[in-house]
């Protein structure tokens, strides 16, 4: 039918479980505005419609951030979920709106975020180029979004934060943008306090940030983690277990509640004791 031409691509519109309409360009079609057609034209057509694989279709996001479920992923197996995000309805142009991708790799019941990292505990790996950021040109506060799963290690155990946002300075120069034990985000130009884990390179010029570096290269890494026990709570003269009777090889067995956990000993002599070699064994 007019005014449709042979050969040519349009795009579909559904309407409902058996009826579509036909648009001239992804825009249109998006817009929901359809080629209006006519009686004219002669002979018999036949139409071929292309679907693209929506993971929409058959996956249902749910809550305010719209978190959708693919399933599970096969042993062996690689997975590709392919995201087309639309910004708010109500969303401006360079109005400082972030876009992130984040994936959450879960074994029920278990330890996650090992695969990849072998860090072991209640934590998140995810992969993602970054945050999509529209930076804004008014000369506003540049806001750096940091993305959900940052793993906190911390009594060695493993935490996760969550998704997080940090305003940095408008005064030009290179900020450290770095996440403490606590979970706190902050930044600066100097050094990062002790304990904190560091995040990011943000480099700001105009008032503008215009260059984010990933400093994060510890999730790459394994995370070793190291038990030490004392060998006893010290007493008030700083003596942990006291070395008693005569020979030459004394042993020191008081306190020790598992000689495999005993590391870093030490052992200080009286300015009063005799001069001798000290062994430590084990």
């Amino acid at each position: 039918p007019d005014p449709l031409v042979v050969g040519t691509l349009y795009y579909a519109i559904r309407v409902d479980a058996n009826t579509i309409q036909v648009a001239e360009t992804l825009a249109l079609a998006n817009a929901l505005t359809a080629i209006v057609l006519t009686d004219d034209g002669t002979g018999t057509h036949t139409v071929t419609v292309y679907l693209e694989d929506d993971a929409m279709a058959n996956f249902k996001a749910v809550g305010l951030n719209k978190e959708l479920n693919i399933g599970d992923i096969p042993k062996g197996c690689n997975r590709t979920l392919y995201v087309r995000n639309h910004p708010p309805t109500d969303a401006i142009e360079n109005a400082g709106i972030t876009f992130v991708i984040r994936a959450l790799f879960q074994e029920p019941s278990t330890p996650i975020c090992k695969y990849h990292t072998e860090l072991h505990g209640n934590g998140v790996w995810y992969q993602s180029t970054g945050a999509f950021a529209v930076t804004n040109p008014a000369g506003a506060d540049s806001v750096v979004a940091i993305e959900g799963g940052i793993a906190l290690i911390e009594g060695v155990e493993v935490y996760h934060g969550a998704a997080q946002s940090h305003t940095i300075s408008v005064v030009a120069g290179v900020y450290k943008v770095y996440l403490t034990s606590t979970g706190v985000i902050d930044s600066t130009t100097g050094a990062i306090p002790a304990g904190s884990i560091e995040l990011n390179w943000v480099t700001i010029f105009g008032a503008e940030v215009t260059d984010v570096v990933d400093r994060r290269n510890f999730l790459l890494q394994r995370v070793v983690c190291q038990h030490f026990q004392d060998l006893k709570i010290a007493d008030t003269d700083g003596i942990h277990a006291a070395i008693v009777g005569t020979g030459a090889i004394q042993n020191i067995t008081a306190g020790i509640t598992n000689p495999d956990y005993a590391r870093n000993s030490s052992i200080t002599a009286s300015a009063g004791a005799a001069a001798g070699d000290v062994k430590i064994k084990g």
